[in-house]
């Protein structure tokens, strides 16, 4: 007796209820571990801003996709069509980090406001605030602080030229000799961002943990035999493509260094 397939509603409600569960399960997890509700909720819209970059670039190309999906204490990812054409391959993978990377700058803003209008309160008022840099210990603004130093770390890690990053599909249109900088860059990260001393870190660790990993050992296998074909970019193609993935990584970079640097001052302080 044959099943009967399910119909186009039924597929696409199914869809959206698993989408729906493991982004619950999955912040469920974190609260666990992070024993901070807030943090971990706001640590999954951040990881469902840089998703839905995927899927809005997706949709503007109209594209099939499905998710995203969420897989606890890894990621996500939106399962899509294997794209061929350089221009779709790089809006779709930078989309993400773009549009990730604007949900870290807002967090940044917002610990801005946050802190500058405590400042105007009386716990300053004897106090030449030659560091304002302190403000940052009142009220949310280093919750804010520490989303936006979160957000622009994981959109950069994602830029990484290693498979299945975004960076892995970009790479390879540039130059396929990327992917020799991105295996000692990968490892290099694994072990200069690696920290149990709270549990946000300990997340970050394992992140990053499993993705070099995975995404070291997807590269060397795929730089013997690619998966599929891709059409090779060229001539003012290629160059549009090298300027927009070092302007993201650029971006991410400064952003990641910058909110890096103020919460060392911060914590120096608290």
């Amino acid at each position: 007796m044959q099943k009967r397939p399910l119909s186009p509603q039924a597929r696409f409600w199914l869809q959206q209820t698993l989408a729906i569960l493991s982004l619950i399960v999955s912040t469920l997890v974190l609260g666990l571990i992070f024993r901070s509700w807030p943090l971990a909720i706001a640590f999954m819209l951040l990881l469902l801003v840089h998703e839905l970059g995927h899927l809005l670039a997706l949709r503007i190309k109209k594209l099939p996709a499905r998710g995203p999906y969420f897989i606890p204490l890894i990621g996500a990812f939106v399962a899509m069509p294997r794209l061929r054409k350089p221009a779709d391959i790089t809006f779709v993978a930078l989309a993400g980090p773009f549009l990730g990377g604007l949900g870290a700058i807002f967090c940044y803003g917002i610990s801005w406001y946050v802190s500058a209008r405590s400042c105007y309160g009386p716990v300053f008022t004897s106090i030449n605030t030659l560091i304002p840099r302190l403000c940052f210990l009142l009220d949310g603004g280093h919750f804010w602080l520490v989303l936006a130093n979160v957000g622009f770390y994981l959109n950069l890690l994602n830029l990484l030229p290693l498979h299945p990053l975004d960076g892995g599909r970009v790479a390879p249109l540039i130059s396929k000799w990327l992917f020799l900088l991105g295996i000692p860059l990968g490892i290099f990260l694994l072990f200069d961002s690696f920290s149990t001393r709270s549990p946000l870190e300990s997340v970050f660790s394992l992140i990053t943990l499993v993705l070099v990993i995975v995404s070291v050992t997807l590269t060397v296998v795929n730089m013997r035999k690619p998966p599929y074909r891709v059409l090779p970019a060229r001539g003012r193609t290629k160059v549009i493509i090298a300027v927009a993935y070092v302007a993201m990584v650029a971006m991410l970079g400064y952003g990641w260094w910058l909110t890096y640097h103020l919460l060392n001052i911060v914590n120096g302080f608290s």
